[in-house]
């Protein structure tokens, strides 16, 4: 499960992303407040800056991403 920071309509929320499917969780919600503690930032190897607003939760998947501050270009596995 990869879980992204986003405001959709102006409000915090997670998006989940756990295989093909994705979903919104709000935040004044429990699953928010029982999720938010378990993120860890995704970190670039080049520069060590987060990379994009990408966390993760748990299980295991590789990213193709480029980091927004040094363009550096890598597989993320999380």
């Amino acid at each position: 499960m990869i879980c992204i920071k986003c405001k959709l309509e102006g409000k915090k929320i997670l998006m989940e992303i756990n295989g093909s499917e994705s979903r919104h969780i709000r935040a004044n919600s429990p699953e928010y407040e029982a999720l938010y503690p378990l993120l860890k930032p995704i970190r670039c190897h080049n520069c060590e800056s987060r990379v994009l607003d990408l966390y993760q939760v748990h299980g295991e998947a590789i990213l193709d991403l480029k980091c927004s501050n040094d363009c550096h270009q890598g597989l993320y596995p999380v």
